[in-house]
């Protein structure tokens, strides 16, 4: 699925309260706009809730489950 992006919300890893993991086939060559375009917006987010180390990930299928608000 290539590199992912992660996007953490609620603080810095490791102690962010959740992220968003996006994978590199789902990123493409977007992958440098994504900071710009996510960093610091509240975001609406459609995707797989999953746990990992007792902390929640969303993943999305596609870019156009990210909305920004």
């Amino acid at each position: 699925k290539g590199d992912p992006v992660y996007l953490n919300f609620g603080g810095e890893y490791p102690n962010h309260t959740f992220s968003v993991l996006i994978w590199g086939d789902v990123v493409g060559k977007q992958r440098e706009k994504l900071v710009k375009r996510y960093s610091g917006k509240a975001l609406r987010i459609h995707g797989w809730v999953k746990t990992y180390k007792e902390k929640p990930i969303i993943y999305p299928k596609s870019l156009k489950d990210i909305e920004v608000e």
